[in-house]
């Protein structure tokens, strides 16, 4: 008799338990396909509203298996203003790789062990990603407090391209 409760009450435990699984596996996964209305999207735009009410910007961190994810960023003032050395701005003083090569600025050749970096008016790499410019390169005020992860930049100090900030890395 008491081997019959044993069985009958797990049975119902077992039971319990698989209502309760299909009933997240429901909500978090097949509730997706209904549009705006899912779990996830909400907790996004409630974290979107709240950056916008500090008055921060939402940035891209990456995307991963689990998706894409982003993050709150604190706008700068001066935010594109053009500027020779990060003193000039309230974030980083940053020149962007992607529009160096739009320009013919910025060239690379080579593999791995032979890769060559070649900037116009440059001198050449004095040391992992430093460039002699001679005081010449202008760049843009950073915007935003958090830099977009898969963006390639280099910081410019005194008219020099000091060192790249890039990677795609989290």
């Amino acid at each position: 008799m008491e081997m019959e409760k044993s069985k009958t009450r797990t049975f119902f435990y077992v039971i319990l338990i698989l209502v309760i699984v299909f009933g997240l596996l429901f909500l978090f996964v097949f509730n997706k396909f209904k549009g705006e209305d899912n779990v996830f999207t909400n907790i996004e735009k409630r974290e979107e509203l709240k950056c916008k009410f500090i008055g921060g910007e939402m940035v891209s961190i990456g995307c991963g298996i689990a998706g894409c994810s982003s993050r709150c960023s604190k706008v700068f003032s001066d935010g594109g203003e053009s500027c020779s050395d990060s003193s000039d701005c309230k974030g980083l003083c940053l020149k962007n790789e992607n529009e160096m090569r739009d320009t013919g600025e910025f060239k690379r050749t080579g593999r791995k062990e032979t890769l060559k970096t070649e900037i116009e008016g440059c001198f050449g790499e004095v040391g992992y990603g430093e460039f002699d410019c001679s005081g010449k390169k202008i760049g843009t005020c950073q915007k935003l407090e958090i830099l977009n992860k898969c963006e390639s930049n280099f910081e410019v100090k005194s008219g020099n391209l000091k060192r790249m900030l890039s990677g795609c890395t989290i």
